[in-house]
Protein backbone atom coordinates (compact mmCIF):
# COMPACT_ATOMS: atom_id res chain seq x y z
CA UNK A 1 0.00 0.00 0.00
CA UNK A 2 0.99 4.01 -0.31
CA UNK A 3 2.46 3.43 3.64
CA UNK A 4 4.74 0.84 2.71
CA UNK A 5 5.82 2.57 -0.73
CA UNK A 6 6.58 5.80 1.49
CA UNK A 7 8.22 3.41 3.96
CA UNK A 8 10.41 2.09 0.93
CA UNK A 9 11.50 5.69 -0.25
CA UNK A 10 12.79 7.07 3.11
CA UNK A 11 14.51 4.11 3.39
CA UNK A 12 16.21 4.10 -0.21
CA UNK A 13 16.94 7.55 0.23
CA UNK A 14 18.22 7.20 3.68
CA UNK A 15 20.41 4.28 2.56
CA UNK A 16 21.94 6.57 -0.21
CA UNK A 17 22.68 9.30 1.74
CA UNK A 18 24.54 7.16 4.53
CA UNK A 19 26.82 5.79 1.41
CA UNK A 20 27.88 9.21 -0.25
CA UNK A 21 28.37 10.82 3.38
CA UNK A 22 24.97 13.09 3.78
CA UNK A 23 24.37 12.63 7.14
CA UNK A 24 22.09 15.42 8.09
CA UNK A 25 20.32 13.67 4.86
CA UNK A 26 20.37 10.39 6.10
CA UNK A 27 19.00 11.49 9.27
CA UNK A 28 15.99 13.20 8.02
CA UNK A 29 15.06 10.77 5.89
CA UNK A 30 16.05 7.89 8.74
CA UNK A 31 13.20 9.93 10.87
CA UNK A 32 10.86 9.98 8.52
CA UNK A 33 11.10 6.01 8.00
CA UNK A 34 11.16 5.51 11.12
CA UNK A 35 8.18 7.48 12.35
CA UNK A 36 6.17 4.81 9.86
CA UNK A 37 7.13 2.12 11.62
CA UNK A 38 9.91 0.60 9.37
CA UNK A 39 9.46 -2.67 7.90
CA UNK A 40 7.42 -5.67 9.19
CA UNK A 41 8.23 -9.25 9.31
CA UNK A 42 10.57 -11.06 6.52
CA UNK A 43 11.24 -9.04 4.07
CA UNK A 44 14.13 -9.14 1.50
CA UNK A 45 15.40 -6.01 2.64
CA UNK A 46 14.70 -5.79 6.14
CA UNK A 47 18.28 -6.33 7.61
CA UNK A 48 19.56 -4.16 5.59
CA UNK A 49 17.04 -1.80 6.83
CA UNK A 50 18.30 -2.77 10.05
CA UNK A 51 22.23 -2.14 9.49
CA UNK A 52 21.70 0.98 7.65
CA UNK A 53 18.94 2.35 10.38
CA UNK A 54 21.80 1.62 13.34
CA UNK A 55 24.55 3.19 11.36
CA UNK A 56 22.74 6.06 10.69
CA UNK A 57 21.85 6.52 14.71
CA UNK A 58 25.40 5.64 15.64
CA UNK A 59 26.72 8.21 13.82
CA UNK A 60 23.80 11.14 14.88
CA UNK A 61 25.35 9.91 18.26
CA UNK A 62 29.05 10.23 17.29
CA UNK A 63 28.34 14.17 16.31
CA UNK A 64 27.22 15.33 19.33
CA UNK A 65 24.33 16.57 17.77
CA UNK A 66 20.29 16.63 19.26
CA UNK A 67 19.54 14.22 21.79
CA UNK A 68 22.10 11.41 21.77
CA UNK A 69 20.95 9.05 24.18
CA UNK A 70 17.92 8.99 22.19
CA UNK A 71 20.14 7.66 18.71
CA UNK A 72 22.38 5.51 21.38
CA UNK A 73 19.12 3.82 22.10
CA UNK A 74 17.96 3.62 18.61
CA UNK A 75 21.60 2.09 17.96
CA UNK A 76 20.89 -0.96 20.01
CA UNK A 77 17.52 -1.41 19.13
CA UNK A 78 18.22 -1.97 15.43
CA UNK A 79 21.67 -4.24 16.49
CA UNK A 80 19.47 -6.24 19.01
CA UNK A 81 16.76 -6.85 16.08
CA UNK A 82 19.76 -7.92 13.48
CA UNK A 83 21.25 -10.47 16.40
CA UNK A 84 17.88 -11.74 16.69
CA UNK A 85 17.61 -12.43 12.53
CA UNK A 86 20.62 -14.20 13.49
CA UNK A 87 19.94 -16.30 15.91
CA UNK A 88 17.19 -17.48 13.84
CA UNK A 89 20.01 -19.02 11.28
CA UNK A 90 19.72 -16.28 8.51
CA UNK A 91 22.69 -16.83 7.01
CA UNK A 92 22.47 -13.61 4.82
CA UNK A 93 22.68 -11.33 8.32
CA UNK A 94 26.08 -13.10 9.83
CA UNK A 95 28.24 -10.21 8.48
CA UNK A 96 25.75 -6.95 9.02
CA UNK A 97 25.48 -8.36 12.99
CA UNK A 98 29.84 -8.33 12.80
CA UNK A 99 29.55 -4.99 10.59
CA UNK A 100 27.84 -3.64 13.64
CA UNK A 101 30.09 -5.65 16.36
CA UNK A 102 32.73 -3.69 15.13
CA UNK A 103 31.02 -0.64 15.21
CA UNK A 104 30.06 -0.99 18.68
CA UNK A 105 33.49 -1.62 19.73
CA UNK A 106 35.15 1.22 17.67
CA UNK A 107 33.39 3.59 20.06
CA UNK A 108 34.49 2.13 23.18
CA UNK A 109 37.48 3.92 25.01
CA UNK A 110 39.49 0.72 26.03
CA UNK A 111 39.26 -0.95 22.78
CA UNK A 112 42.19 -1.51 21.25
CA UNK A 113 43.31 -0.32 17.76
CA UNK A 114 44.26 -4.14 16.85
CA UNK A 115 40.81 -5.47 18.16
CA UNK A 116 38.66 -2.79 16.40
CA UNK A 117 40.75 -3.80 13.47
CA UNK A 118 40.13 -7.60 13.43
CA UNK A 119 36.12 -7.10 14.15
CA UNK A 120 35.87 -5.45 10.55
CA UNK A 121 37.98 -7.64 8.83
CA UNK A 122 35.34 -10.70 10.27
CA UNK A 123 32.71 -8.47 8.36
CA UNK A 124 34.87 -7.76 5.58
CA UNK A 125 35.23 -11.26 4.96
CA UNK A 126 32.21 -12.74 5.95
CA UNK A 127 30.19 -10.09 3.34
CA UNK A 128 32.81 -11.15 0.74
CA UNK A 129 32.43 -15.05 1.22
CA UNK A 130 28.16 -14.33 1.31
CA UNK A 131 28.53 -12.64 -2.16
CA UNK A 132 27.98 -9.17 -0.15
CA UNK A 133 30.43 -6.61 -2.58
CA UNK A 134 28.59 -3.82 -1.41
CA UNK A 135 28.72 -4.57 2.66
CA UNK A 136 32.38 -5.41 2.24
CA UNK A 137 33.15 -2.06 0.76
CA UNK A 138 31.21 -0.32 3.52
CA UNK A 139 32.89 -2.15 6.39
CA UNK A 140 36.10 -1.28 4.41
CA UNK A 141 35.32 2.37 4.50
CA UNK A 142 34.61 2.23 7.51
CA UNK A 143 37.41 0.82 9.19
CA UNK A 144 39.23 3.20 7.00
CA UNK A 145 37.77 5.86 8.88
CA UNK A 146 37.98 4.38 12.51
CA UNK A 147 41.75 4.36 11.55
CA UNK A 148 42.09 8.05 10.20
CA UNK A 149 40.67 9.20 13.51
CA UNK A 150 43.58 7.97 14.99
CA UNK A 151 46.01 9.35 12.29
CA UNK A 152 47.30 6.19 11.33
CA UNK A 153 47.65 6.71 7.15
CA UNK A 154 48.77 3.39 6.59
CA UNK A 155 45.83 1.26 7.34
CA UNK A 156 43.63 4.08 6.87
CA UNK A 157 45.47 3.76 3.40
CA UNK A 158 44.54 -0.11 2.99
CA UNK A 159 41.03 -0.22 3.85
CA UNK A 160 39.99 3.10 1.85
CA UNK A 161 41.38 1.48 -1.19
CA UNK A 162 39.88 -1.55 -0.17
CA UNK A 163 36.89 0.20 -0.44
CA UNK A 164 37.46 2.04 -3.46
CA UNK A 165 38.05 -1.05 -5.37
CA UNK A 166 34.75 -2.56 -4.38
CA UNK A 167 32.95 0.24 -5.08
CA UNK A 168 34.75 0.16 -8.75
CA UNK A 169 33.37 -3.02 -8.58
CA UNK A 170 29.92 -2.37 -7.84
CA UNK A 171 30.05 0.30 -10.72
CA UNK A 172 29.09 3.34 -7.80
CA UNK A 173 31.18 5.78 -10.12
CA UNK A 174 29.57 8.62 -7.62
CA UNK A 175 30.92 6.87 -3.86
CA UNK A 176 34.32 6.52 -5.88
CA UNK A 177 34.38 10.28 -6.51
CA UNK A 178 33.37 11.13 -3.34
CA UNK A 179 36.32 8.90 -1.66
CA UNK A 180 38.75 10.64 -4.27
CA UNK A 181 37.53 13.87 -2.82
CA UNK A 182 37.02 13.29 0.59
CA UNK A 183 40.34 11.43 0.92
CA UNK A 184 42.70 12.60 -1.85
CA UNK A 185 45.02 14.93 0.31
CA UNK A 186 45.57 16.67 -2.65
CA UNK A 187 42.21 18.22 -2.33
CA UNK A 188 41.10 21.05 -0.34
CA UNK A 189 38.78 19.10 1.65
CA UNK A 190 40.88 15.66 1.57
CA UNK A 191 41.93 13.97 4.53
CA UNK A 192 45.74 15.42 5.49
CA UNK A 193 45.92 12.16 8.04
CA UNK A 194 46.20 9.73 4.35
CA UNK A 195 49.26 11.83 3.58
CA UNK A 196 51.14 11.92 7.19
CA UNK A 197 50.74 9.47 10.34
CA UNK A 198 52.14 7.03 12.39
CA UNK A 199 52.83 4.90 9.37
CA UNK A 200 54.80 5.29 6.48
CA UNK A 201 52.88 6.71 3.53
CA UNK A 202 53.12 5.34 -0.05
CA UNK A 203 50.80 6.91 -2.04
CA UNK A 204 46.95 7.29 -2.50
CA UNK A 205 43.84 5.86 -4.19
CA UNK A 206 44.32 6.30 -8.29
CA UNK A 207 48.03 5.98 -7.62
CA UNK A 208 47.91 3.19 -5.60
CA UNK A 209 48.28 -0.65 -6.97
CA UNK A 210 49.18 -2.27 -3.45
CA UNK A 211 48.01 -5.88 -3.10
CA UNK A 212 44.70 -6.72 -0.80
CA UNK A 213 46.61 -8.98 0.31
CA UNK A 214 48.05 -6.93 2.95
CA UNK A 215 44.45 -7.29 4.70
CA UNK A 216 44.12 -11.41 4.02
CA UNK A 217 40.95 -10.91 3.64
CA UNK A 218 39.88 -13.55 1.05
CA UNK A 219 38.75 -12.47 -2.39
CA UNK A 220 34.96 -13.85 -3.66
CA UNK A 221 34.04 -12.82 -7.41
CA UNK A 222 31.53 -13.10 -9.33
CA UNK A 223 29.25 -14.22 -6.57
CA UNK A 224 25.79 -13.03 -6.45
CA UNK A 225 23.99 -10.29 -4.24
CA UNK A 226 21.35 -11.59 -2.54
CA UNK A 227 19.47 -8.83 -1.01
CA UNK A 228 18.48 -5.34 -1.79
CA UNK A 229 20.93 -2.84 -2.36
CA UNK A 230 20.99 1.36 -3.90
CA UNK A 231 20.16 0.63 -7.09
CA UNK A 232 23.00 2.27 -9.48
CA UNK A 233 21.18 4.65 -10.76
CA UNK A 234 21.06 6.12 -6.64
CA UNK A 235 25.14 6.32 -6.68
CA UNK A 236 26.01 6.66 -10.33
CA UNK A 237 24.75 10.31 -10.53
CA UNK A 238 26.40 13.29 -9.06
CA UNK A 239 22.98 13.98 -6.52
CA UNK A 240 21.03 11.18 -4.58
CA UNK A 241 18.46 10.10 -6.88
CA UNK A 242 16.38 8.32 -3.94
CA UNK A 243 13.32 6.40 -4.81
CA UNK A 244 10.85 3.49 -3.40
CA UNK A 245 11.91 0.01 -3.70
CA UNK A 246 8.72 -1.08 -3.98
CA UNK A 247 7.03 -1.56 -7.11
Amino acid sequence: GLKMCLTCFWFQKMWTNMYLGKLNEARDAGEKCWKSGGFKGALPYTPHYFLVSALTALDMWKSNSGSRSWYWRKFHRFHNSLIQWRKKENINTLHLVALLDAELLSVKKRAKPAEVKRAYDVAISHARRSGFAHDAALASERCGKFHVERNDSYWAQEYINHARTLYVEWNATAKVRQLDLEYNPTTPSGRSALSTGSRRSSGYLKGRSRSNSTLQIEEVRNAPILCMAPSQGDLVGRGVAARPACG
